[in-house]
């Protein structure tokens, strides 16, 4: 598997606040999320086992981190779709979340790319950092009324801040993993 879009977490992120709209609700939407991502990692680690066969076994305990991290992730994302979708309210919230997971993500890339030495246009993570901020600045104009936009915004910013010392976190215990198994 190839690193970039499939490896990044904004297309689950996504995943999930959809599936969060599609449940209606945000009680409903803290289940639909975490099932969404739940499916998605599974196919995923699907696709892994087809292109790389036996070496499936040196990820057991990565599948389960991510498996986790699909319930945590999925619930918040889960639950701030069916909240945009259940009441206009709570829209610059939840699409601040999303946002804000998004820039996390973009903010994370960038930190990685800065420290190696290695930015040029054959480097996935450069297109991750590109695409979650466009997107992250022309959802709250797609998900949030005029009036709201700019609250929203700022709420990203902040949650942003979260959510890139939470995406810290996650990789520091998927990649101690690797240890695990090499023990």
């Amino acid at each position: 598997m190839s690193p970039g879009f499939p490896c990044a977490a904004a297309p689950y992120f996504v995943i999930a606040f959809v599936a969060g709209i599609v449940a209606a609700r945000p009680a409903a939407g803290a289940w639909a999320g975490p099932l969404a991502l739940m499916v998605a990692v599974v196919a995923y680690y699907v696709a892994f086992l087809i292109v790389w066969g036996d070496r499936l076994a040196d990820v057991r305990i990565t599948i389960v981190v991510w498996l986790a991290a699909a319930l945590v992730a999925g619930a918040i994302f889960g639950t701030a779709g069916g909240a945009w979708a259940a009441e206009p309210r709570w829209r610059p919230l939840a699409a601040a979340l999303l946002c804000g997971g998004l820039l996390a993500e973009a903010a994370y890339q960038a930190v990685e790319l800065a420290g190696c030495n290695c930015l040029d246009a054959t480097r996935p993570a450069l297109y991750v950092v590109i695409v979650n901020t466009l997107v992250a600045v022309v959802a709250p104009l797609v998900l949030v009324e005029r009036g709201r936009r700019l609250v929203t915004y700022g709420m990203a910013a902040a949650l942003a801040v979260a959510g890139y010392a939470a995406i810290v976190l996650v990789l520091a215990a998927v990649r101690g993993s690797f240890f695990v198994l090499g023990s």
